[in-house]
């Protein structure tokens, strides 16, 4: 296979594939793995734990916003 990007969903992801914590921290940045374009998320699971918290959604939204960005680059 040959990846345009990875997205990791939460921080057991996250750790495997670019060895990083604190997904809250890092999400939606853009990071290197072999040449793979890599874009943390946090886990949608989280989104519901919050009480569906508008603020969260739209975090995750934009998240989804960089992943379409990295897609048009490749």
């Amino acid at each position: 296979m040959q990846p345009k990007v990875i997205v990791t969903i939460g921080n057991f992801a996250t750790e495997r594939i670019i060895g990083k914590t604190g997904v809250k921290a890092i999400r939606g940045k853009v990071f290197d793995y072999h040449g793979v374009k890599v874009v943390p998320v946090v886990h949608p699971a989280s989104y519901l734990y919050s009480g569906r918290n508008v603020d969260e959604l739209n975090r995750m939204k934009q998240d989804f916003d960089v992943i379409a960005e990295v897609l048009k680059e490749g």
